[in-house]
């Protein structure tokens, strides 16, 4: 760990240093930077994502959508993060926004809602390492964290919404984010950005960037260097309470404590035993219990700040070979907090000993607020919420690398080769502090303890005040340290004329990969074995080598009066080392009749190989859930208590499966590209309409704790799960103690919908330009084990995002409205205030200035007219933070100087 936290600060240190050694070379740089070998003929052939074979058109059988250096600059965001959220086929995202999961301070891409596991993100057509920590979504799904790219390192996004195991590998169930990053520029830019929401949480942004380039007639040289830095907002800064008026998550552990008297096994059904609470109560409830607002001290976003790094190389060896260098550095440090730790005591089974001076107040009833019933003698459970250790606080440090050497270039005459050798490393350190030891807890409930050696115990009163000695001897400090690691080498040679046929030549790629993996996820003792209060943690080890190769085929099938089709054949063998081989093919086709229409169409295999996280990992956490046995709020014979209801948290303890399979998936698409102004219709306009269904197999979960408790109450619990329950009562079983769970091939689900995108460009004259890119996400279906989810629980049918650009003299403008469909709200069904979640509908303004010399200059506002995100009763931060930002308007300027 030490060794980590000097590299993370010699990067920072060394970021500033180097990128002004590249602006020395800069200036000193005088010829034009050549961005490839010779091209062996006439016509310029691209690789777009989702093949390998170059082409001379960018739309092909596989829907692919292109966000342009233009498109980013104009969408008026600061992070890959916040760009991929106008993407309509990106349901929700793993985000920075998560502060109290596994994950926090990190982001994720979610294609079609398949979760961020089963998106393939690349880095100029190459794999990252995985984010250190998983998802906290009901599986442990690992990630590739696309904070730790600067988006002003980005030149384009492509994102192919289609199947591509046959051509990636592992992950590409939903698709594929390949993110390109700039090269071959000369000059240098620096740019600088502040903004501030103008609501009462005054949170502040601010992003710093300086990118160069030099070139000669062999080599090329581009740097960037970049800074950015948000502040947090917690729930007070927004005015959130979890007792608005909509629903009620407050809390039964409060810094007043609550006591009583469980009842006896025996105990009649109108038996009444002592409770208490403590007249600091903020909010008595009038029959000895007390309710604690703890939405207020919770973060909605966290203090974040990032530094990276990137560097490319390109040189020259001859006319038909390039040798290249890429490398990617970052640095992210981010803050969050959560309310005091809860002791839920009676969850844990714990009761107070009878030595406790708590039983002398319970006598007397000074300082207690009680039910009125008087003290039995016997023991008493209790919560309590540990507001004098303080908020428990968490500060996490990421560093990622990537260092990819290679060569391109041409063998023989009509080959194109590309090779290269990558490491990844991606390393987080979370450290939290102000936790609470559930041992030393324990003991100074139970025994006291002798905090300043002169032989008097000072003992835990859950009823009183805990003293400054005792919060000290309480708090403790847990870290989890994570390091994900990768290496690869591939190698891939095409051909775009291999052969000629009766209808054009047909195409080929191949290539093959070798990558190596390896996880080390090490937590504090104390969070392994559980001696915390109200916290979780996990463990993983494990490591696993891969092996794959993989071929490709273009093929026109007719190319005369009737039009042209073709069609591409794909297939990817794979085999690792800890589960097995698997084989992926592909095929997709497309019929052009006419210039301007394409009519298209693809069937796939995907797989998601289980990762070493799955395999090999453990997890404690808790959750909430309604006990079938016990709670029945309509039957009054029910024991009904909080825990039992739903209220009170319960331990889930979650393990990894060595025997886990991969998911598997098969994916259909269809249809059709219209280019109007090729057709001779409108000019300037075009578009896109296409259908997608993907059935996802096998998917790997753990078995949620309320589909155990089904299981149990139908005696059919799997081998490897468990309910830890408390001794019975009254013809009942006993209060649930914990639950655990493990990673099954168990989950299907099946997604159907449309994706469409249209394009206009509209010339005014002396009045400028005016353009129109607009895209649309239609969910037809989303069926989970049989189960409509589409128009529910976080999943809107319709999303939409549009960009309307005015380009007039000195001036651009734009505006991006961004529309997220209304869904059902079960929890808000369930707590009786809403049936459903409104549509949100978000303007984004954006206006640039370059008039001056080598200067433009920015100002804009994101939710223009300052919207309330809608609430969702699922959330107790009010509201979704991968559909909808937590914060109102956004406003900011910046200023870019190019030279």
């Amino acid at each position: 760990m030490a060794m980590e936290s000097s590299v993370s600060k010699a990067v920072r240190q060394g970021l500033l240093a180097t990128t002004l050694g590249s602006l020395a070379w800069v200036s000193a740089g005088t010829a034009v930077a050549e961005e490839a070998p010779a091209v062996k003929d006439d016509v310029e052939r691209i690789e777009v994502t989702g093949s390998r074979i170059s082409r001379t058109d960018v739309e092909s059988a596989s829907p692919v959508e292109i966000l342009d250096r233009s498109f980013i600059e104009k969408s008026g965001v600061s992070n890959i993060a916040d760009l991929l959220k106008q993407v309509p086929a990106n349901q929700s995202t793993q985000d920075v926004r998560q502060t109290n999961g596994f994950a926090g301070a990190a982001s994720g891409v979610d294609l079609n809602g398949l979760g961020v596991g089963s998106t393939l993100t690349l880095l100029n057509g190459r794999r990252m390492a995985p984010h250190g920590r998983p998802t906290m979504t009901g599986t442990a799904e690992m990630f590739v964290n696309i904070d730790t790219i600067p988006l002003a390192a980005v030149e384009r996004v492509e994102i192919l919404r289609d199947g591509a195991s046959a051509i990636y590998g592992s992950d590409a169930i939903a698709g594929v984010v390949n993110i390109i990053l700039r090269k071959d520029y000369e000059g240098v830019e620096l740019s600088t950005r502040y903004g501030q929401t103008t609501d009462g949480s005054n949170m502040e942004e601010i992003e710093n960037s300086v990118f160069a380039g030099v070139a000669n007639d062999k080599t090329s040289l581009t740097m960037m260097v970049s800074q950015y830095k948000r502040d947090g907002i917690l729930g007070s800064d927004l005015g959130l309470s979890a007792d608005n008026g909509l629903f009620d998550f407050s809390s039964s552990a409060t810094p007043a404590g609550t006591v009583w008297v469980q009842p006896p096994k025996d105990a009649p059904e109108d038996w009444k035993g002592l409770a208490a609470t403590s007249d600091r109560c903020p909010q008595d409830n009038g029959n000895g219990s007390c309710s604690y607002d703890y939405m207020p001290v919770n973060s909605v976003l966290p203090e974040i700040e990032r530094w990276g790094l990137m560097a490319n190389l390109t040189h020259e060896l001859n006319a038909d070979h390039i040798f290249k260098v890429e490398t990617l550095l970052s640095n992210s440090e981010s803050s969050y907090q959560s309310a005091p730790a809860p002791w839920f005591a009676d969850s844990d089974g714990v009761t107070i000993d009878l030595n406790n001076p708590i039983y002398d107040q319970l006598q007397s009833g000074d300082g207690i607020l009680s039910n009125g019933v008087a003290w039995d003698g016997s023991e008493v459970t209790f919560r309590r919420r540990f507001e004098e250790v303080g908020p428990r606080t968490t500060h996490e440090e990421s560093n990622s690398y990537r260092v990819l050497v290679g060569l391109d270039g041409y063998l023989f005459t009509d080959w194109t080769y590309s090779t290269g050798v990558v490491f990844n490393k991606s390393y987080t350190l979370n450290r939290s502090n102000n936790m609470v030891s559930a041992s030393r807890a324990t003991e100074a409930l139970n025994e006291g303890v002798d905090l300043n050696g002169d032989g008097v115990k000072e003992w835990l009163n859950p009823l009183d005040v805990i003293s400054a000695d005792m919060a000290d001897y309480l708090r403790a400090t847990t870290f989890q340290e994570s390091t994900y690691t990768t290496w690869s080498a591939d190698f891939t040679i095409s051909n775009s004329e291999l052969f000629e046929m009766w209808a054009g030549y047909v195409g080929m790629a191949a290539g093959i990969e070798y990558r190596e993996e390896k996880l080390e996820d090490i937590s504090s003792d104390n969070l392994k074995s559980g001696d915390l209060v109200g916290t979780g943690g996990s463990d993983a080890a494990g490591e696993r080598d891969q092996f794959s190769a993989y071929v490709e085929f273009a093929i026109p099938l007719m190319d005369n009066d009737f039009g042209y089709w073709d069609m591409q054949v794909a297939g990817r063998f794979e085999d690792y080392s800890d589960f097995g081989t698997k084989t992926t093919p592909k095929v997709a086709m497309s019929y052009t009749p006419t210039p301007g229409v394409m009519v298209r169409g693809s069937y796939s295999e995907g797989f998601r190989a289980p990762n070493l996280y799955e395999l090999d990992g453990a997890s404690t956490g808790f959750t909430r859930v309604t006990d079938p046995q016990r709670c029945n709020p309509d039957d009054d014979s029910f024991p009904n208590s909080p825990k039992d209801c739903g209220s009170v948290q319960t331990r889930l303890v979650s393990g990894g499966n060595p025997d886990l399979d991969p998911e598997t998936s098969t994916s259909y698409n269809a249809g059709i590209v219209l280019d109007f102004d090729s057709i001779g219709w409108v000019e300037g306009l075009s578009m896109t309409v296409d259908y997608f269904n993907i059935e996802h197999k096998d998917r790997i979960e753990k078995l949620s704790a309320t589909e155990i408790l089904r299981l149990e109450e139908a005696g059919k619990l799997p081998e490897g799960t468990a309910v830890i329950r408390g001794p019975a009562e009254g013809g009942f079983p006993g209060e649930i103690l914990e639950i655990h769970t493990f990673s099954t091939n168990l989950g299907s689900r099946t997604v159907t919908g449309y994706n469409m995108g249209l394009n206009y460009i509209l010339g005014l004259g002396q009045w400028g330009e005016l353009s129109l890119n607009n895209s649309t996400y239609y969910l037809d279906s989303y069926e989970v084990e049989g189960e409509e989810w589409a128009g529910t629980w976080q999943q809107p049918r319709v999303r939409n995002t549009s960009q309307i650009s005015w380009d007039y003299g000195d001036w651009a403008s734009s505006m991006s409205i961004v529309y997220r469909g209304r869904y059902d709200d079960y929890y808000g069904q369930y707590f009786g205030f809403q049936d459903e979640v409104p549509s949100m509908t978000t303007f984004n303004l954006r206006v640039n200035y370059i008039g001056f010399n080598n200067l433009t200059l920015t100002v804009g506002a994101d939710n223009l007219f300052d919207k309330d995100r809608p609430v969702d009763g699922s959330n107790d931060t009010g509201g979704i933070s991968d559909l909808d930002n937590p914060y109102g308007r956004f406003v900011y300027g910046q200023a870019k100087l190019a030279f």
